[in-house]
């Protein structure tokens, strides 16, 4: 069984998938987490976001690889470097770009291709990586909690930022996962909507997990 996740920033989609993950045994690719490790990669080595020939080739060269620490991209873990406010700030227009795009989501379905069972999240899953998925869930929740949960995401980590820039940062990435041309946000016609404010992450994939007993 193969299960698309989408849904907004800081909708609780890779905690949810953990969570199954765990519960089910089933492994999870995080495809959020392959845009933010290019991005990482894109900052890091200084590269414009006009040079498209140069942003190709580095996302042609990045092997990706999930297990229980996270990302790694060629071999070097980049979990924590890719959770930063930083990263988040130019994710979505990294994850704008086209080319970008088509690689990636090739990369993601040659991944799930593998799996006889597994779990993808992401903006575009349902509707662009794996439209043929067994189950899909799309979960909504409110900017204003999303952006609480994201603050103390980020507390936690010992990053400073206030709760207003927080929302309007989140406000902003909406409106680019959105709007973008290629492979936009948007739930897809035959996905499960859960709205999660005011549920703890188990209750939201116990509410799965009866889905899945259900097909």
């Amino acid at each position: 069984m193969k299960i698309a996740i989408d849904g907004p920033a800081g909708s609780g989609k890779s905690t949810v998938a953990k969570y199954l993950s765990h519960k089910l045994d089933f492994p999870y690719i995080d495809t959020g987490a392959m845009y933010r490790g290019i991005t990482y990669l894109i900052l890091k080595n200084k590269l414009s976001l006009e040079d498209k020939t140069a942003i190709i080739k580095l996302v042609n060269n990045s092997l990706f690889s999930f297990d229980e620490n996270g990302l790694s991209i060629n071999g070097v873990n980049l979990e924590k470097e890719i959770r930063k406010n930083k990263i988040s700030e130019y994710v979505s227009v990294v994850a704008a770009l086209p080319y970008v795009r088509e690689i990636l989501v090739k990369k993601q379905q040659n991944i799930a291709n593998k799996m006889t069972n597994g779990i993808l999240d992401g903006r575009d899953i349902g509707t662009v990586v794996l439209p043929y998925a067994d189950l899909k869930i799309y979960l909504e929740t409110s900017i204003k909690e999303r952006a609480h949960r994201r603050l103390k995401e980020l507390l936690d980590k010992g990053e400073s930022i206030d709760l207003e820039t927080l929302i309007e940062q989140i406000a902003q990435r909406d409106q680019n996962d959105m709007n973008r041309a290629v492979g936009p946000l948007k739930k897809a016609d035959d996905a499960i909507l859960i709205v999660t404010d005011g549920l703890s992450i188990g209750a939201v994939g116990e509410k799965i997990i009866e889905r899945i007993i259900k097909k």
